[in-house]
């Protein structure tokens, strides 16, 4: 379903045209066009954008510890509002270019996915271990991508992926980390009320 969804809304793209229509765009959402609240991860700048964020954002969705689907959607909400909040607080380039693409829901995701290896795995054992390493370097990159305002390995790239807001980055992985921890805090608040 993901996947037709993401290809419906890309359709233009194989005449080369984006979606504009579906970009989040703060001016065209306070003049009442707000189903730009939800398309815009869904649209990207070409074949390769959407290539480079959909392949990562379906791997990392997939690959997720939570079989329910409720909490599968949370975390992808969880996600999209950091990709689209912090950008809004922080940078001004969303309100001249505006937002689309995956890549801030992926690095939520992919921030989620630490949390779970950390989580799920005994301590000392290299997946432990590695969920640890994956984390620190996420959050070192998004940092180190707030202080810059480039996104790392930008050069690297083999077609357009549009000018990439560092903060969606961020915000995703941000949007991950409340995401994930806070099902938890809300079951032991409730646990604690129920026992006073």
């Amino acid at each position: 379903m993901l996947i037709f969804i993401l290809a419906l809304c890309n359709l233009g793209l194989l005449k080369g045209a984006p979606a504009i229509d579906l970009i989040f765009l703060p001016e065209a959402v306070a003049d009442g066009q707000w189903w730009r609240l939800f398309s815009w991860p869904l649209v990207h700048v070409s074949l390769y954008h959407l290539l480079l964020d959909g392949s990562a954002f379906l791997l990392l969705y997939r690959g997720l510890d939570q079989p329910r689907g409720a909490r599968r959607l949370f975390y992808l909400a969880a996600t999209g509002l950091g990709s689209l909040l912090l950008p809004l607080a922080v940078s001004t380039e969303i309100y001249r270019i505006g937002l689309c693409g995956l890549s801030g829901i992926a690095h939520g995701l992919l921030g989620i996915t630490a949390l779970e290896l950390l989580a799920g795995q005994p301590r000392r054992s290299t997946l432990h271990r590695g969920g640890a390493l994956l984390l620190v370097g996420l959050t070192a990159k998004c940092l180190l991508e707030m202080i810059t305002g480039e996104v790392l390995f930008a050069g690297l790239h083999f077609g357009t992926v549009g000018t990439p807001l560092v903060a969606t980055h961020a915000g995703g992985l941000l949007g991950g980390l409340v995401g994930h921890g806070l099902p938890a805090a809300l079951k032991g608040l409730r646990s604690d009320t129920m026992n006073a």
